[in-house]
């Protein structure tokens, strides 16, 4: 499964990953695409049934704060990194 913006690859998913987790909880708009690069088998969960699940089983709910947890951690790590790019390439000038 390929993410992406348009033509430019965010990240490549396998065999268990998720996508879309944020929208159960934040029905903001997209901010990206997922493309099957091959025959794929789909789980598609609305929030109603999500809601429900959370609310009867608290290890869903422990699972869905780890993975929105990692997500979150990466993206900071992420702004880390760019700011320190950043910073290097100001210091060339």
């Amino acid at each position: 499964m390929r993410v992406h913006d348009g033509e430019r690859t965010l990240n490549t998913l396998s065999d268990r990953d998720v996508f879309g987790e944020m929208a159960l909880v934040d029905p903001a708009p997209r901010v990206a695409s997922v493309t099957a690069m091959e025959d794929t088998l789909l789980l598609r969960l609305s929030q109603d049934p999500f809601y429900e699940a959370v609310n009867s089983q608290a290890e869903i709910a422990r699972g869905v704060i780890r993975v929105l947890s990692r997500h979150l951690r990466d993206r900071v790590q992420d702004v880390g990194r760019l700011d320190m790019d950043l910073r290097a390439l100001q210091e060339k000038s």
